[in-house]
């Protein structure tokens, strides 16, 4: 899984960098059924961007840092975005907002492959 880590009108530390590649690497239990088959050379590995920005330098209440994670999974791109008072609060929402999201795709994708299996065993059940 290859993370990549932005930041627009704002600097952000290496320890700040670093948190938040721990706090996403954490998504790595969902995505690891998207990781199997790149050693096989079947699905390309899962990829991750996270943006982190300060929407205005003049307001100093209110919503002002966005956090906004993409993934880039096997079929389809997912995005979620955040915004709060903090550049924690923010990260912490829309990490939050990603796991469900990856869950409902994994699960999706699950329950697409059981219908699949259903349908070839009563094709095969058939005299």
């Amino acid at each position: 899984m290859k993370i990549i880590i932005k930041s627009i009108n704002l600097n952000l530390s290496d320890r700040e960098k670093q948190v938040i590649e721990e706090k996403i690497s954490k998504l790595n239990q969902f995505l690891n059924i998207f990781d199997q088959g790149e050693e096989k050379g079947l699905n390309p590995p899962a990829e991750i961007e996270v943006i982190i920005s300060k929407e205005t330098n003049h307001h100093l209440k209110g919503p002002i840092f966005k956090s906004a994670i993409t993934m880039f999974l096997p079929g389809k791109n997912l995005r979620v975005e955040a915004q709060a008072e903090s550049i924690d609060k923010a990260f912490q929402e829309s990490k939050e907002e990603a796991e469900r999201e990856v869950k409902k795709y994994k699960n999706k994708n699950k329950s697409k492959f059981k219908r699949s299996m259903l349908r070839i065993k009563r094709i095969l059940r058939r005299p």
